[in-house]
């Protein structure tokens, strides 16, 4: 039994160290039958319905993994934060581990914009990313600031709000 709490504690604890050192933008979309994947409060079907993540739409999907566990991931639309069976999202990231500079956050709550269809004006924020999040080592450079290409539409970052790092 003892052998089995221990088995139990070292994985655990594996995966805090994998999820603490995992800081990459990675956004999701639903792939569901459905058209849509339930966010619930707490990693459970029977947990409260709190949020949707959509599939992908112009190229993007609407959510930010935040977490990814066994079955179900921890995930962010909006300001809303919970967990999604991940068999019914796929994954999009920018960072590919073959570019030759990598895009990093420098500070903290650093805003990810896209395009907004609405109005024209300011672009309205994606989500928001900590200090040394990985951002890509795919993108491009638009004015004042560096573009994540996707399929369609794409996502901005301010260049005064990264830092590049040339990998060796």
């Amino acid at each position: 039994m003892k052998r089995i709490f221990m088995l139990f504690f070292v994985l655990c604890g594996g995966m805090a160290l994998w999820a603490q050192q995992q800081k990459e933008l990675v956004v999701v979309y639903a792939t569901s039958n459905d058209g849509f994947v339930n966010i619930r409060q707490q990693p459970s079907a029977k947990s409260k319905i709190i949020g949707k993540v959509f599939p992908m739409f112009h190229g993007i999907g609407n959510g930010v993994l935040r977490e990814r566990g066994q079955k179900w991931d921890k995930v962010s639309v909006g300001n809303i934060t919970g967990w999604v069976n991940n068999k019914y999202i796929a994954y999009m990231s920018w960072y590919t581990h073959e570019g030759d500079t990598i895009l990093i956050t420098n500070k903290d709550n650093i805003p990810i914009y896209t395009i907004s269809y609405a109005e024209e004006g300011e672009m309205p924020v994606f989500t928001y990313v900590k200090k040394e999040t990985i951002l890509a080592d795919k993108f491009q450079e638009q004015g004042d600031y560096y573009v994540l290409i996707t399929g369609h539409d794409n996502l901005f970052i301010r260049k005064q709000d990264v830092k590049l790092i040339i990998k060796e």
